[in-house]
């Protein structure tokens, strides 16, 4: 599995949500919807941050949003 298939499994998780980069997903959801072990998608996750598709921050607990660069790409992608 690559980086962009769980970006896709993010925008999944927040697609619902009016404004997509608002919502903060806790990695836990995200783990809870993919067959990866943690180590490959904690390795998604830092790519993914690395070209700005993605935000990563640690509060609580870590938590995702995707950037406008990342919806960006879904939105292409997906048409």
């Amino acid at each position: 599995m690559d980086k962009f298939q769980t970006l896709h499994a993010i925008f999944n998780l927040v697609k619902e949500h009016p404004a997509h980069t608002t919502p903060l997903l806790q990695t836990n959801e995200l783990l809870l919807r993919q067959d990866l072990p943690w180590d490959e998608v904690s390795r998604h996750l830092g790519e993914l941050q690395e070209e700005g598709f993605i935000v990563l921050r640690q509060s609580p607990a870590s938590v995702i949003s995707l950037t406008a660069k990342g919806i960006d790409y879904l939105s292409a992608s997906l048409t």
